[in-house]
């Protein structure tokens, strides 16, 4: 159901840089078993002046996945930022979403302070109450860290942060992220990230890559540690079943093999829980116009791991169709290689349509179906509508 509404909005969503003042309203409806759901999604946006702009985004809903069946409503953003209008610095206020540097994001109700010198350093401070469902709170619950960065010429950065969360008055995680790129020639990049969990004295997460460009071509080695305080929520069957606690290091390959053709290969050597493992894939994404507004796609995908390897394959196609009517679809198949009698195959799928009318450009209406089998289910189908609609008034 994630997938399917992420789907939907990032298929539709838009915006329009020199707006000053937008709102936009989403309702949501899904037809899921035991019962149907449904939220309302609301974004306003003002920017009266050059020096303060202003968002929020607020959920309400049926109490749907939520810890409390009496809550009915929750804000998810609501901030206001104050900046400097040369770029020097910027002040948020409010609830909002943290992120910095290597180390993990995390929502808060707080302050977030940066500065920046030309030329010089730049530095991030922040502090606040991790947000709880439902509008609760716990005493002595708070988190604070912040972000140190220098540019390095033109063609390198180096930055560190920390991050530390109390629960009850105990430190609840607390975390050291060191980070870094660089771009000294126009055909080689480097970077890369670790963080650091400090009560466990273990590496949470980190990625190095370096990057060799020719062309249309582009050969990248990198290696990857990722842990599940860092693996984000799954939004399709590859990467619910695909992307698990591991250390990889592997090669990828892209071409722009036409102007409208990319294709992407890569291969990795995986350690899962100590055991060796390892992946393959291969994609094509060909595009039907110049702005990338229909395309199709295929993708095969190898996977081996200890008692769980896998061969799939994945197709979409996003084409627009006639006056401002437009059709999505993508699918998943994966075949495991022991079965164990869940199944010789787990399909995954979703069918979408979105309209746009010429007339009513502030109005957007979406609906989709995602159907799949897996380990777990042998049949799961769930259906989402979306109505949209956009105020805006320009400079």
């Amino acid at each position: 159901m994630l997938a399917l509404a992420l789907g939907l909005t990032l298929a539709t969503a838009s915006g329009t840089a020199s707006a000053q003042y937008r709102l936009r309203g989403d309702v949501y409806a899904f037809g899921t078993a035991p019962s149907p759901v449904g939220l309302f999604v609301l974004n306003g946006q003002a920017k009266p002046t050059d020096w303060a702009d202003a968002e929020a985004v607020v959920w309400l809903g049926t109490g749907y996945q939520s810890p409390d069946p009496n809550t009915t409503g929750d804000v998810l953003v609501a901030n206001i930022r104050l900046r400097e209008p040369h770029g020097y610095g910027d002040l948020r206020l409010g609830r909002m979403l943290v992120s910095a540097g290597a180390i993990r994001p995390f929502q808060m109700d707080g302050a977030s302070a940066l500065g920046r010198i030309p030329h010089g350093p730049t530095v991030q401070v922040f502090g606040g109450v991790p947000v709880l469902p439902g509008f609760a709170a716990q005493a002595y619950d708070w988190a604070a860290g912040g972000r140190a960065a220098q540019r390095v010429a033109e063609y390198a950065s180096l930055g560190v942060a920390y991050l530390q969360r109390r629960s009850e008055g105990r430190i609840a995680f607390e975390e050291l992220g060191f980070d870094a790129s660089t771009s000294p020639v126009k055909w080689l990049d480097a970077a890369g990230e670790v963080a650091v969990d400090l009560l466990h004295a273990d590496v949470s997460s980190a990625r190095g890559s370096l990057a060799l460009r020719f062309g249309p071509a582009r050969i990248e080695a990198y290696a990857i540690r990722r842990t599940p305080s860092h693996i984000l929520p799954a939004t399709s069957l590859f990467a619910a079943i695909g992307d698990v606690p591991s250390t990889l290091g592997g090669l990828s390959f892209s071409l722009r093999a036409a102007p409208r053709l990319d294709v992407w290969a890569s291969g990795s050597a995986d350690s899962i829980g100590g055991e060796l493992g390892g992946r393959a894939q291969a994609n094509a994404t060909l595009r039907l116009d110049d702005r990338g507004d229909g395309a199709v796609g295929f993708e095969l995908r190898r996977q081996w791991a200890p008692n769980g390897s896998w061969t799939g394959g994945r197709g979409m196609a996003r084409i627009p169709i006639v006056y401002g009517l437009r059709a999505s679809a993508e699918i998943e198949v994966v075949i495991p290689d022991e079965p164990d009698g869940r199944g010789s195959a787990w399909p995954w799928g979703i069918i979408s349509l979105g309209y746009s009318p010429s007339f009513a450009r502030w109005l957007d209406l979406a609906g989709g179906v995602e159907a799949s089998a897996s380990p777990t289910k042998l049949a799961s189908v769930a259906a989402v509508f979306r109505a949209s609609a956009t105020w805006e008034k320009k400079r």
